[in-house]
């Protein structure tokens, strides 16, 4: 018989538990990644989503995977080092290179799901990353990493709660993975803090365009709605309205996000762009009429050298020497009969086409709002 007091049996004794820290460390990680993750952009692409937001799923799709990986891989690590202080100054860690990623999905992550959704739009920046979002991803870095500490010193702790709940044999219990479970929640502090700070302010606009388009389809409900700066702002437009529809966030104030622009896009043609001041809508137009407008002058630019947007009480429209040297050069090709259509947009980058009565096609780009620049004619 073996003596279970051995300094074999000891030293396997010894290394049971130590891979069960590791295990309970590792699943300890990876449930806080994964809370993280859900709470602060599965949450905010579920309201997204209830707004007809274009890319509605985009920061939970990159975010997700990174940050289950990196919560997983740290909570090991913590596990590894077996100390308070090693396992606080690695979440701290953790919690800065969260904040890190909760600043930049939304911008770079916005961009490479809208590269990946029309690939003509390839390395084009559709969400630029501004002074306002650097300045909140500071912040949200230097919060994180403070909570980080807090979650280092739970792990240790838990650790030692999901031991105590271990079955006989060393193993975890339903009662372990409750525990670990409970220690989610502290991940709700980092999550809002990234919301209050990052998701909210860039999500707000189109939740108010999109609330606006409800409400004139389905009818101001008393004489204040009736009254309202909002409702008055679309009302004018509402016969236009389909049921189908899809927001952009179009362009926002890169200083401060108090003011942005949202392109609201019905799947019968019609395009309705609107301006939000912090939680108000300051006014709404009809910008199908304009793109089409704007691909006829630069179809008349072409044949007569003519430009008119420049003649403009106000000049709304930008455009590249290099689309006007273009137009001249296509000029034969521009006479005729055409037909323009709306090809594609993703945020504030509108793809237009004309089809000529000859079979010739052109395809211009246009992007932002104050001005819309045409970048590209081709």
């Amino acid at each position: 018989m073996t003596d279970k007091h051995t300094p074999e049996a000891l030293q396997s004794h010894e290394e049971k538990d130590r891979k069960f820290f590791l295990k309970a460390g590792t699943a300890y990680g990876l449930l806080l990644g994964l809370g993280f993750a859900l709470f602060t952009w599965g949450y905010d692409a579920l309201l997204l989503a209830s707004s007809s937001a274009n890319l509605a799923w985009a920061k939970l799709l990159w975010g997700l995977p990174l940050a289950v990986i990196s919560g997983g891989l740290v909570g090991r690590l913590a596990a590894h080092g077996a100390s308070a202080g090693i396992s606080a100054a690695l979440w701290a860690a953790a919690g800065a290179l969260w904040g890190v990623l909760a600043g930049h999905i939304p911008f770079d992550g916005g961009n490479l799901a809208a590269w990946l959704t029309d690939r003509r739009l390839w390395g084009a920046v559709i969400f630029p990353y501004c002074h306002s979002a650097e300045v909140r991803t500071v912040l949200v870095v230097i919060i994180s990493a403070f909570l980080g500490l807090i979650v280092g010193f739970v792990q240790s702790q838990a650790q030692e709660w999901v031991w105590d709940r271990a079955t006989p044999e060393g193993k975890m219990s339903l009662e372990s993975w409750v525990v670990l479970c409970l220690c989610v929640s502290l991940a709700l502090p980092l999550a809002g803090t990234v919301e209050g700070l990052l998701n909210r302010p860039l999500r707000l606009p189109q939740q108010q365009v999109a609330e606006l388009i409800e409400l004139n389809l389905a009818g101001a409900q008393d004489a204040a709605e009736a009254k309202s700066i909002a409702y008055r702002a679309a009302a004018p437009f509402r016969t236009a309205f389909s049921e189908q529809y899809v927001t952009h966030l179009v362009e926002y104030d890169p200083k401060t996000l108090y003011s942005a622009y949202v392109d609201v896009a019905f799947d019968n043609g019609f395009v309705l762009r609107c301006v939000t001041l912090g939680e108000h809508i300051a006014y709404c137009d009809d910008f199908s009429k304009k793109f089409t407008g704007w691909m006829d002058d630069l179809i008349h630019a072409g044949l007569t050298g003519e430009r008119r947007w420049l003649n403009a009480p106000v000049r709304r429209l930008q455009v590249d020497d290099t689309v006007t040297a273009w137009l001249a050069e296509h000029r034969s090709q521009l006479e005729g009969s055409y037909e323009v259509s709306r090809t594609g947009q993703q945020g504030g980058w509108v793809l237009m086409s004309a089809r000529f009565a000859s079979g010739f096609e052109m395809h211009c780009r246009f992007r932002g709002a104050a001005p819309t620049r045409v970048d590209q004619c081709e």
